[in-house]
């Protein structure tokens, strides 16, 4: 800092020209203020990763006019911006985020990635505490080769289940010009694609459960565009199924069904590939104990 004033007997002070390093984390401002509430005021903040050498730019940061952080475990940004190697992706006129260690709604750290096919992709999470059972992330991002995308993810959990439900949705724009070389009909890729992952648990009774699992794609090459690695994207098939399972002292039973969704680029292409298909007579499976 270029200067500071501290108050012992309140712990209030001001740092000017600061800057603090800590977990990783860069933070610097114009003036730090902490009062003697607790309460903390930075002017002309910026927030990044710490360690850059030289005059190289972090992976990303976050630039402020101002942050303000209660006692209470909320930090509220005003006139922010998301920067990727220094480029600015995002504009936050007011932001807020949690300063604790309880679990409480907020942004999270963004995440930039540059190595993939799709240059330089930026999200900018949105963490949202909506029960004690029940919470969510939202994260709108953007990505240098294929456009804007946001992905939700909603969470539950209780004393008898819990389940996830992941949606994205991609103003893809790229696909049309890859459509063109594609088999099949090039107008069964749209430019907004889609996929969803749903997974829950629920007792039903204490000898019944149910449990479901869904993965959909709008197009049978989201996968090979988006996966997270090679093996992922070269997965022949979604499985979607749905079971209950009766538990007994000596027979139990388990009745269900499943679809899959085709993956390989080969025929028509869209949610209406004639290769997917349904298990007509479902699945039931008998045990019993062994003698």
């Amino acid at each position: 800092a270029a200067s500071a004033t501290f108050d012992t007997r309140t712990t209030a002070g001001i740092l000017r020209d600061a800057t603090i390093k800590g977990n990783g984390l860069l933070l610097s401002g114009k003036r730090i203020v902490r009062s003697a509430s607790g309460a903390y005021r930075i002017d002309e903040a910026q927030f990044s990763p710490c360690g850059c050498p030289g005059d190289a730019k972090p992976s990303w940061e976050i630039t402020a006019n101002r942050i303000r952080a209660r006692p209470n475990g909320l930090a509220v940004l005003q006139g922010g911006v998301l920067r990727a190697k220094g480029t600015p992706i995002f504009f936050l006129p007011v932001g807020f985020a949690p300063f604790s260690s309880e679990r409480a709604s907020g942004f999270l750290s963004p995440q930039v990635s540059t190595g993939g096919n799709d240059g330089v992709v930026a999200t900018m999470p949105l963490y949202l505490a909506l029960s004690k059972s029940w919470d969510m992330t939202v994260a709108p991002g953007w990505a240098e080769r294929r456009g804007p995308f946001v992905g939700s993810d909603l969470r539950f959990a209780n004393s008898r289940g819990r389940g996830d439900l992941e949606v994205i949705y991609r103003a893809d724009e790229r696909i049309k010009e890859q459509a063109a070389v594609f088999p099949g009909n090039a107008d069964d890729y749209p430019r907004d694609r889609w996929y969803t992952n749903a997974r829950a648990m629920q007792e039903v009774t204490t000898s019944t459960d149910v449990k479901t699992r869904l993965e959909l794609a709008g197009d049978d090459r989201y996968n090979f565009d988006f996966g997270p690695s090679l093996m992922e994207r070269a997965r022949p098939e979604y499985e979607s199924n749905a079971f209950v399972e009766r538990r007994g002292e000596v027979v139990g039973a388990v009745l269900g069904s499943t679809y899959y969704q085709d993956l390989r680029l080969v025929g028509s292409a869209g949610p209406y590939n004639p290769a997917q298909t349904v298990s007509p007579a479902g699945t039931l499976a008998v045990s019993a104990p062994a003698l």
